[in-house]
């Protein structure tokens, strides 16, 4: 009874002991298990963990290869991100440049529709005016002048139309031929009356440059009538004295 009263300490403290064994034991597994789960659902563990291994090993963990991936995915996504607002931008300013030409076009022929039908008209309603003889010479006069004018503005839209559809660059001045002055009815009426022959053969060249069909005009002798004519028309037509 001694000998078993002399060991009851002894006993307890070995039961303690191993329950302490037990429980520290239980508790390890308990924080290993909830270490192996931080890792597999919380991505800053397990990239420290990732971490940690690679710097022990020098051996990359499958984590660390999903990272590399996915930080390659973002920067790509990234570069075409950047890329598609690029060309929108390029489409925003092609769709603007488009609609930029569009109007030039647009005024342009407008213009030049607005200004042949001008002449067309004129053409027609000063016909019978401008056979008037000699004072029908200043609706000529005055009509060559307006189409002069109006040839000049036409190259200028043709050559903006020409700039638009990127051909050339409009002339920064205007062609040689519009610097050159139409003359005055006087001055036409002289260079006639002075030398009628050279004035008609003038004209029936400056014709028979043109393409197409040619125009068959007569050969008038001026010699054999022409001072009778002018002395006829100074009865009636001062101006032609």
């Amino acid at each position: 009874m001694k000998k078993s009263r002399a060991t009851l300490p002894f006993r307890f403290l070995r039961g303690l002991y191993r329950l302490l064994t037990n429980g520290a034991f239980v508790l390890a597994v308990l924080v290993l298990l909830a270490f192996n789960a931080a890792t597999l659902t919380l991505p800053a563990v397990n990239a420290g963990v990732s971490d940690l291994f690679f710097a022990a090993t020098g051996m990359e963990t499958l984590a660390q290869k999903n990272r590399k991936a996915t930080l390659a995915a973002q920067e790509k996504i990234a570069q075409l991100k950047d890329q598609a607002a690029q060309l929108e931008a390029g489409k925003a300013a092609a769709l603007a440049e488009n609609a930029r030409i569009a109007g030039l076009i647009g005024d342009r022929l407008a213009r030049l529709s607005a200004r042949t039908e001008k002449l067309d008209t004129l053409r027609l309603d000063t016909l019978a005016g401008r056979a008037v003889p000699l004072w029908g010479l200043s609706l000529d006069r005055a009509l060559a002048a307006y189409e002069h004018q109006a040839a000049c503005a036409t190259m200028g839209d043709l050559a903006a139309l020409a700039a638009a559809a990127g051909k050339t660059e409009p002339p920064a001045a205007p062609p040689a031929l519009c610097d050159r002055p139409v003359p005055g009815a006087d001055a036409i009426w002289l260079s006639v009356k002075t030398d009628p022959q050279g004035a008609w053969d003038s004209a029936r060249s400056a014709l028979d440059a043109l393409p197409g069909p040619k125009v068959k005009l007569p050969q008038p002798q001026f010699q054999s009538w022409w001072g009778a004519t002018l002395a006829t028309m100074s009865r009636w037509y001062p101006a032609a004295q």
